[in-house]
């Protein structure tokens, strides 16, 4: 499977700040992941059908 991301390059704007960093950023208008929906003109839907990878510190 794939992941999609449809932007749009001459909006795109990071809106995070240091004391609100958990903003979605603007101009992200789809992200699809392992082909369910995650963004949906701009607002999450909910879904979550990715996996983080953590990295092995031995």
């Amino acid at each position: 499977m794939a992941d999609i991301t449809i932007f749009d390059k001459d909006n795109i704007i990071d809106v995070a700040t240091f004391d609100n960093p958990h903003q979605y950023p603007k101009g992200i208008e789809y992200v699809i992941v392992n082909g369910k929906i995650v963004i949906y003109k701009g607002e999450h839907t909910g879904q979550l059908p990715g996996k983080v990878l953590k990295r092995n510190v031995d």
